[in-house]
């Protein structure tokens, strides 16, 4: 989720390097860039939480062996399957 945030602003800070524009005032390199992973962050991460999907499925034979455990005292079977949130 943060890759379009991590990956972008490099890629338009090096073309603004390149400009007279930032060549005349070097201390603008730093502000230009926080603000450009700011914007990136504030509508890349909500983009992609809607993208991918955040509930996910596991079989209970894969899961951690004192989970297993209690879930198959509590009455679930091998093959049923656990749902979970995968969060950011």
């Amino acid at each position: 989720m943060a890759v379009p945030g991590m990956i972008i602003p490099p890629i338009i800070m090096n073309t603004l390097e390149k400009k007279p524009f930032l060549r005349r005032t070097p201390w603008l390199n730093s502000p230009i860039q926080i603000l450009l992973c700011g914007f990136f962050l504030t509508f890349t991460t909500p983009m992609c939480c809607a993208l991918f999907p955040q509930k996910s499925s596991l079989p209970v034979a894969k899961l951690d062996e004192k989970l297993r455990e209690k879930l198959l005292r509590d009455g679930m079977k091998e093959t049923d399957r656990v749902y979970f949130n995968k969060g950011l």
